[in-house]
């Protein structure tokens, strides 16, 4: 991504809250008025309620257009210039995250009673415990693009190796292996 694109996509997700806000907020300040009037003046009541439910439709518009952008630029490391996605990305690689990733990866490879441990989680599985053991050791720090990256393995229904069966089996392999190239021995101090 380029630094215009960037700066571009940082301006859009500014943008995007500034429609999400402003649009949810009047929505509420509408209806509010829709309530008043419908004692005080009831035929404004309709129009103002038909105007807020159309705010409310433009703000969850903006709201969902912001989270879908904020996440595709979780996944391009350019984009961490931008400072609400660093600190995003930051939080994914700190120890919390990391070990809530680890626990979730255990209990992939230990379903309850009953339950089989699924094909493609038992092909890699030792390789899912390698990760899940890295995850938890302190003295390993994780890249930010690699931490975004494990989160998403393991809660992303669509875009998870791990959690999607119409997704190539072989492709949980290469994403294990991407993770664990990022993390690295905590410098000396």
């Amino acid at each position: 991504m380029t630094a215009r694109k960037v700066e571009e996509a940082g301006t859009r997700l500014r943008e995007l809250r500034q429609d999400e806000w402003s649009d949810l907020g009047l929505a509420g300040v509408a209806m509010a008025l829709a309530i008043a009037a419908s004692t005080l003046h009831p035929p404004l009541a309709l129009p103002l309620l038909i105007g807020a439910i159309v705010l409310l439709v433009l703000g969850v518009r903006a709201l969902v257009q912001r989270y879908e952008l904020f996440d595709r630029l979780l996944l391009d490391p350019d984009a961490y210039s931008i400072s609400e996605v660093a600190r995003r990305a930051t939080k994914a690689a700190s120890m919390e995250c990391r070990l809530e990733q680890a626990a979730a990866l255990r209990r992939r490879l230990t379903p309850p009673p009953g339950y089989p441990v699924r094909p493609r989680v038992a092909a890699v599985a030792s390789e899912l415990a390698a990760l899940a053991d890295e995850l938890e050791d302190e003295t390993l720090e994780l890249d930010p693009w690699c931490a975004v990256r494990c989160e998403q393995l393991v809660t992303s229904v669509v875009d998870s190796p791990l959690l999607n069966d119409a997704l190539p089996a072989e492709d949980l392999l290469a994403r294990i292996n991407q993770i664990r190239s990022g993390l690295h021995r905590t410098p000396a101090r």
